[in-house]
This record gives C-alpha cells, structure tokens and sequence, in this order.
C-alpha cells in the first residue's frame, strides 16, 4: 500500500468569515469546484454551529483515482475555522497474508 501526504496552500482575498461560510456551505462545493467534488451529501445535520455535522463525498484531484470519504465536524470556533475527522478511503486498511 502506498502512503500519500497532502499539503495545501491557499491564498485569498477574503476575511476568514467569508471562508468559513463558503466551506460550511458543503452543498455549494460540488457546485463552485466541480472537478474535484463530483458528488457531496449531508449525512447528519450536527448540531447549530455544525459540530456533529457528517457530510460523504466522492472527491477527485490531479492523481489518476477518485476518493469516497466522509467527514464529521469535531469542532468549530467561528469565524476562526474547524476541525474534521475524516473517514473512508482516507482509514489505513491492514490485510494478513494467508
């Protein structure tokens, strides 16, 4: 299994409420970023705020595979930013050899 690290860098002119809105906004990204978000569905609500919010994703980018996942917001601290945890295609998987 190979291993992957990702770091992204963004640059912007915006305030970091306006970031905060366009990403709790997970209904508008495969929307406004349709090339990478081929599909994005809530799953749970979460709580006002959006803790507890569980979203699944179908997610491509430049490599040559697409990712299913989904993520739950842990915690968010407005309009600062928020934490994820994410699941799915993102989980290390061990196989025993027979």
């Amino acid at each position: 299994m190979s291993a992957y690290h990702f770091i992204t860098r963004w640059q912007m002119e915006a305030s970091c409420e306006e970031v905060y809105r366009i990403l709790e906004d997970v209904d508008g990204l495969a929307r406004w970023w349709p090339s990478v978000y081929l599909d994005v569905r809530v799953l749970e609500k979460g709580r006002p705020g959006g803790v507890g919010k569980v979203v699944e994703l179908y997610t491509k980018g430049w490599l040559p595979y697409t990712l299913r996942w989904k993520f739950r917001v842990t915690e968010a601290d407005f309009p600062n930013g928020f934490s994820l945890e994410a699941f799915g295609d993102f989980l290390v998987r061990r196989e025993r050899n027979s």
